[in-house]
């Protein structure tokens, strides 16, 4: 994963003043990404999830129905900012399909995705004809395999499968392919495991979605590679909590990449510094320009992203994925806690190293309460954690009752988890 340096405000300011708004604007569609990879577990794209606000989707506004209300969501937070060049596989349920798709979301970035609702009738086939003429993919989701649409399938680009639904005998994807006399390509969603995945991987299947990716696969050693190690301990010293600007400049100095990023941030902020600012000569004028807080958190995630280096495809995603918990979990503990980044950043380093999280959070200054969240005990920090997983997976009801039971605004969570999405990209480099 590259990361390159966000844009920050001028000076020494507190952490609250310069990185979080007082609180998340609420209300808004509920809107989520989750990615589906190739066989090597690379990102190929996302599956947007929606709902629209309580109230809207019953009676969505004369002329608007749930496509273009789905589509005005999509715009504002950005294509781009959702999927990173991406396909955007977009579902579209039931008789939506003919209000049509909105030409604001780019047919050659969208596929859309029919679920096993839709009455397929004549109708039904000329609007996909029409969509596929436009420019359009199209995916047929969840269908029963004994019962997969003959008048769809000429137009079918992908057909995604759920696992469960394939049995305990073999089932290679060129069964399929011949059971629908289709040539589409195969989505397998509802991976749970890395044994799953690698089942449905040697069967042929193309590309695959599921929770599979953030389980920790625990190395036959519990010995944490050298530079993994060199990492942690620079990630221990980061979050010290009296850490001090001589301590951070420090530990800045000591390690070259760590210097080059900071310089490349200060850079990349030069048009927000005043004319007046100095020519930075020294890590502890950099450290100044741009606050103890704002370095020490990029620097976390620097060495966040250099811990999944050794890992493969779905490693950048698991940081990216962090970053994102991190920084949606701040903005709702704000102003009540100062743990809430860390608590997310950490939710997934042991899938990240694949060690248990007793073994990697040890190493790390965390505070009780938070090391308990994470290694799976119930208290408040948990709660906080699994809210925002459930609305990461598209979990809305259960997402609603865990904001009730840890005292936060429900209508809250869609601006804070579009802030998040934000604020990542503006640390990333765009995927290719």
């Amino acid at each position: 994963m590259k990361i390159l340096p966000f844009k920050p405000r001028h000076a020494e300011v507190s952490r609250r003043s310069e990185l979080l708004p007082a609180r998340p604007s609420g209300g808004g569609s509920y809107l989520v990404r989750q990615p589906i990879f190739d066989s090597q577990r690379v990102v190929y794209g996302y599956e947007l999830l929606f709902r629209a606000p309580a109230g809207s989707m019953s009676q969505p506004p004369p002329g608007r129905g749930a496509p273009a209300a789905l589509a005005d969501a999509v715009l504002a937070i950005g294509l781009d900012t959702l999927t990173h060049g991406r396909r955007a596989f977009v579902s579209i349920a039931g008789d939506a399909l003919l209000e049509g798709v909105p030409t604001l979301l780019p047919p050659e970035r969208v596929v859309v995705a029919l679920g096993d609702d839709t009455a397929v009738d004549r109708d039904t086939v000329q609007a996909c004809a029409a969509l596929k003429k436009a420019g359009y993919r199209i995916a047929l989701q969840d269908f029963p395999l004994s019962d997969l649409p003959p008048d769809l399938m000429p137009l079918a680009d992908y057909i995604r499968v759920a696992y469960q639904t394939l049995g305990t005998r073999p089932l290679r994807a060129a069964d399929i392919q011949r059971l629908g006399r289709t040539k589409a390509q195969l989505v397998v969603g509802g991976l749970a495991t890395a044994e799953q995945f690698e089942r449905v991987v040697r069967d042929g299947f193309s590309y695959f979605q599921g929770s599979f990716f953030g389980q920790a696969v625990i190395r036959q050693t519990r010995e944490i590679p050298a530079k993994q190690m060199a990492c942690l301990q620079l990630l221990h010293a980061l979050n010290r909590p009296n850490l001090s600007m001589a301590d951070l400049e420090d530990i800045i100095k000591h390690d070259a990449m760590l210097t080059y990023r900071l310089l490349r941030a200060v850079s990349s902020a030069a048009t927000a510094l005043p004319h007046s600012a100095p020519a930075v000569r020294s890590v502890q004028l950099a450290l100044t320009l741009l606050g103890i807080e704002t370095v020490r958190r990029w620097a976390s995630i620097w060495m966040l992203a250099a811990l999944a280096e050794q890992g493969r495809g779905a490693q950048a995603e698991l940081v990216t994925m962090a970053v994102i918990r991190a920084r949606c979990c701040e903005l709702l503990d704000a102003p009540t806690h100062e743990d809430g980044f860390l608590l997310g950043m950490c939710s997934l380093l042991d899938a990240i190293l694949g060690q248990p999280p007793d073994i990697v959070l040890g190493l790390l200054p965390l505070a009780d309460d938070v090391r308990h969240a994470l290694c799976g005990g119930q208290n408040p920090r948990r709660v906080l954690l699994d809210c925002v997983i459930a609305y990461e997976r598209g979990d809305w009801d259960t997402c609603e009752q865990l904001a009730a039971r840890a005292g936060l605004d429900a209508a809250n969570l869609p601006s804070a988890y579009r802030e998040a999405l934000a604020w990542t990209r503006g640390l990333q480099g765009t995927a290719a």
